[in-house]
C-alpha cells in the first residue's frame, strides 16, 4: 500500500522510470515497499553515495547542535545505515552514541522503549538544563 501511494506521486523523469520498471513485473504484482524502496535507490542514488552518508552517519555527534538539530541531522542520516537503525534498541543505542557527554550520562540509565519516548525525554532534559542555566544568569547580580 505505501509503494502504490509512493509510486502515484512519482512524476516527470522518475514518474516515467517506474512505469517502465512497473512493466517488466508480471500483471497484478503488488510491489512492497521494501522492493519499491530497493529499485528506486538502486537506479537513483550511487552505491558511493550511499557508503559516504553510511560513514557520515556513523561520525554523527551532537557537538555544537542543540538537541533538536541533532535529531534531525540523525533522522536523515538514519536512512542510510538502516543496519544500526533497524529496531527501536538499536536505533536508540545509536542516537545516546553522538550526544553531548552531559545529556549521554544523564539518559544512561533511561529505560525508554521507543526512540520517539528517548527523544522527548531527552529534550526534556535539555529544556530543564537552559532554564536551569537562564534561571541563573537572571538571578545574579550584574558585576
Amino acid at each position: 500500500m505505501k509503494a502504490e501511494y509512493a509510486s502515484h506521486q512519482l512524476q516527470g523523469p522518475i514518474g516515467i522510470w517506474w512505469t517502465h520498471c512497473q512493466s517488466a513485473l508480471p500483471a497484478g504484482t503488488n510491489v512492497t515497499w521494501e522492493q519499491f524502496k530497493t529499485a528506486f535507490r538502486g537506479h537513483h542514488i550511487p552505491v558511493g553515495l550511499m557508503r559516504m552518508k553510511a560513514a557520515e552517519f556513523m561520525k554523527l555527534t551532537q557537538g555544537t547542535k542543540t538537541l533538536t538539530e541533532y535529531m534531525h541531522a540523525f533522522n536523515n542520516l538514519s536512512r542510510y545505515a538502516p543496519k544500526f537503525v533497524n529496531n527501536e534498541e538499536k536505533k536508540i543505542e545509536s542516537f545516546t552514541s553522538g550526544l553531548g557527554t552531559k545529556l549521554m550520562k544523564t539518559m544512561a540509565n533511561s529505560r525508554c522503549a521507543t526512540y520517539n519516548e528517548f527523544v522527548r525525554d531527552a529534550l526534556t532534559q535539555e529544556n530543564q538544563k537552559t532554564c536551569t542555566l537562564q534561571q541563573r544568569a537572571i538571578s545574579e547580580p550584574l558585576k
